[in-house]
């Protein structure tokens, strides 16, 4: 499980790759916040990308099993 958080110095195409390279170097789930676009993508093997926009909130089950990321904490602390 991966998570990573766009930053004002990152590149969104190049943090999309990193996703990418997570998944296929075996991570189950990758997951790419951007707190400006109030968006968030997760990225899943032999599966396109889930885009979200804009989310309260993301289950991320069953890689993590009952475990929901309440995304209002970083969308409304930026």
């Amino acid at each position: 499980m991966v998570f990573e958080i766009l930053s004002s110095s990152d590149s969104l195409r190049t943090l999309r790759e990193k996703m990418r390279v997570y998944i296929a170097n075996g991570a189950r789930l990758a997951v790419l916040i951007d707190w400006q676009r109030r968006a968030v993508e997760v990225y899943a093997p032999d599966r396109d990308p889930q885009i979200l926009e804009p989310p309260r909130s993301i289950s991320l089950d069953p890689v993590l099993a009952s475990f929901t990321l309440d995304l209002d904490l970083i969308f409304n602390n930026r």
